[in-house]
């Protein structure tokens, strides 16, 4: 495949404007053949001065739309006479190293100034390298002024230049299958002729051009018979210098058979004075393996089917446009380090923006949750609210303290009426843990203590001593546990009872006295549904 840095054209557009006739062809390459859409040849008239690059694009750009030319990319053609061209014998390097040496050696070997010359080259093919492995490539140079006339005709006319190429490579390619039909494995010499009196000649091998000559020779009167005959003996003529240069070059493999094209009546004439010159089968091309379509008339249009040929075999060529340089590894590492840049720069404002959307959304769900909190704020309240209530009921039924039963152990401990009267009598039942817990802020229903009862009361004696026994007498047993003494809240004092008093007891004994003995047994023996005592 080629390895030319310019990308490989499918649909183009190939037009030669090098001399006073516009050749055009529109081709589309396909995977085994190159189809040949539309062709032209049209003499420059004489109202668009050659020597201005803009009138003839523009004339270009008239008459190719005329003819149904659709808008493709463009490849123009560069003839031998406006090139130096060299076949060069490389010593064996890398692909990268090839562009400064060629550059190197076609500096000395140019006809003008090469600090002003665009340099290009082409690999040959394996049937071209030269001995102990040295590589051989086709080496062209062309005035930059050319090629900047080619870019102002193409800017003019309104298509894109996708490429400059060498004419005489294309037509090379052309009788590429050709060359390999020779069953002696010998070269092919091709002579590309034209209306305008120029000629090129060049001998293909090996899939790859190895030589190529230019020569520019003008008709007197093309009216004239006797001029054409001329003509076409002049052609014969350089046809044969050719042959002898390329004869006398070393290591050069006989030509087997001549190959022409251009103008049928010119291109035959051409081909029975050269067939008698040289003494080798001469035909005029009518038709290629390679090619499809109507290629009827296509005369000197030819060499630029040449150049879709290029690209459907994957040869190496040239392009003036964009010749191969060496790479620039200090550029290569700056593009990697811009690139990974770039890429963290895009991946950093993506991930910004994407983080952007879901704080707002994140936000925006916040806003939601703490407007439905506040809502809600009263409802949970009440709720906890109601639960440690219930939470409260629970533990005071499963204390199971019998009041009752307190109240009348606490009266049977009590002294003759003569010598003390009870005022009050109060009982109350106490869970801890329930309640509001400041230093946490939360209401808390807290671990399950004991329940414990409070029984209070009071009443007035006889004397101290009456209200000392009583006490006495309830802690006596460590049932009850004295809390505080209070006043008491009993009938006042007369000349019988003298002496106030007031206890407040505390006791976690459900029952007391014979029920409390009763209560024993019972919890002995109780027995809940699934089979387990409590």
């Amino acid at each position: 495949m080629s390895s030319h840095r310019s990308r490989v054209l499918k649909r183009l557009i190939v037009a030669d404007v090098g001399g006073e006739v516009l050749s055009a062809v529109q081709l589309d390459v396909k995977r085994n053949a190159v189809v040949l859409q539309r062709h032209l040849s049209v003499p420059i008239p004489e109202s668009v001065d050659i020597a201005v690059p803009s009138a003839v694009g523009r004339w270009m750009g008239q008459v190719l739309t005329e003819y149904g030319f659709d808008r493709l990319p463009l490849v123009l053609t560069a003839a031998r006479g406006a090139v130096g061209l060299k076949r060069l014998e490389l010593p064996p390097c890398s692909p990268d190293e090839l562009p400064p040496m060629v550059a190197i050696r076609m500096s000395g070997q140019l006809p003008f100034d090469a600090s002003s010359a665009v340099i290009d080259y082409a690999v040959l093919g394996a049937a071209h390298e030269a001995a102990e492995g040295r590589q051989a490539v086709i080496a062209a140079g062309i005035p930059e002024a050319v090629v900047d006339r080619y870019r102002e005709i193409a800017d003019a006319s309104g298509y894109k230049l996708a490429r400059i190429a060498l004419r005489p490579l294309a037509t090379a390619a052309l009788c590429s299958d050709r060359a390999r039909a020779i069953e002696s494995g010998g070269a092919l010499l091709a002579v590309d002729v034209r209306d305008t009196g120029s000629v090129e000649v060049v001998v293909e091998y090996g899939s790859g051009m190895r030589f190529a000559r230019g020569v520019d020779l003008r008709i007197i009167d093309e009216a004239d018979p006797t001029d054409r005959e001329q003509l076409v003996r002049r052609i014969a003529i350089e046809v044969q210098r050719s042959w002898m240069s390329y004869r006398v070059t070393e290591d050069s493999p006989d030509v087997e058979c001549v190959i022409i094209t251009g103008p049928d009546e010119l291109a035959a004439g051409v081909a029975r004075q050269v067939q008698t010159t040289l003494e080798r089968q001469a035909d005029v091309l009518q038709s290629s393996t390679a090619v499809e379509g109507n290629t009827e008339g296509v005369g000197s249009c030819w060499p630029l089917i040449g150049v879709g040929i290029q690209y459907l075999e994957g040869r190496d060529f040239i392009d003036f446009l964009h010749p191969k340089q060496a790479p620039d590894h200090a550029a290569r590492r700056r593009q990697r380090l811009l690139g990974a840049a770039g890429i963290v720069i895009v991946a950093s404002v993506v991930a910004w923006q994407i983080g952007h959307v879901m704080l707002g959304r994140l936000s925006d769900d916040l806003a939601a949750i703490k407007q439905t909190y506040d809502e809600l704020a009263p409802q949970r309240v009440e709720v906890i609210r109601q639960r440690l209530r219930l939470e409260h009921v629970r533990r005071w039924e499963a204390a199971r303290i019998d009041s009752v039963s307190q109240m009348e152990h606490v009266l049977t401990l009590l002294p003759d009426p003569n010598q003390l009267i009870l005022g009050s009598f109060s009982f109350a039942q106490e869970s801890d843990g329930i309640g509001w817990d400041r230093r946490a802020g939360r209401w808390d229903q807290g671990a399950e203590a004991e329940p414990v009862a409070l029984i209070q009361f009071g009443g007035v004696a006889v004397d101290r001593r009456v209200a000392d026994g009583l006490r006495a007498t309830l802690l006596k047993d460590a049932v009850y546990t004295l809390v505080s003494p209070i006043g008491s809240d009993g009938p006042a004092p007369s000349d019988t009872y003298d002496e106030k008093f007031g206890l407040r007891l505390m006791t976690s004994a459900k029952t007391v006295g014979d029920d409390a003995e009763r209560e024993d047994d019972e919890a002995t023996n109780r027995v809940i549904p699934n089979g387990e005592s409590y």
